[in-house]
């Protein structure tokens, strides 16, 4: 079962040197390649790397299958 990001070694707040600033916003604007992203339709984790990406009004989109990327654009179309 995969974890939230704040549950993965390393991560989490005030997990190193670095404090909450602009690289904490940076990297949360662009995940990493290694990072978890949350999928907004079903909520579940998955790598980055594995994700499904979309562009969903000007905004890249993760999301865990095509299945559920298709979930949500259906949705906001009503």
């Amino acid at each position: 079962m995969l974890s939230p990001p704040g549950n993965q070694p390393g991560g989490g707040h005030g997990g190193g040197a670095r404090g909450a600033g602009a690289g904490q916003q940076a990297r949360q604007a662009r995940p990493q390649a290694d990072e978890m992203v949350q999928d907004p339709e079903c909520k579940v984790y998955v790598p980055l790397s594995r994700a499904v990406t979309r562009e969903v009004g000007g905004r890249t989109m993760h999301f865990c299958s095509g299945e559920c990327a298709e979930k949500y654009v259906k949705g906001l179309r009503g």
